[in-house]
């Protein structure tokens, strides 16, 4: 994604919308920068003291491709 999904500013169960920076498959293009991509933060876990272990669970809901809507 071009935009961070912070879990200080993005709490859990909240709804987040970013610009992908590009979706590759291999060597395919599935969507192209500035696609947009709905979802929810699902957990995040502060790793205790350590910040490089923080880890976020993130949950895609749609994601727009060429105007398309692509939902699940």
């Amino acid at each position: 994604m071009i935009d961070t999904v912070d879990s200080s500013k993005n709490h859990v169960a909240i709804s987040f919308t970013r610009a992908l920076d590009c979706l590759n498959v291999t060597a395919f293009l599935v969507a192209r920068k500035g696609s947009d991509v709905y979802g929810r933060l699902a957990s995040a876990d502060q790793g205790g003291n350590s910040p490089g272990n923080r880890r976020l669970q993130l949950e895609l809901t749609r994601l727009m491709i060429d105007g398309r809507d692509y939902s699940w």
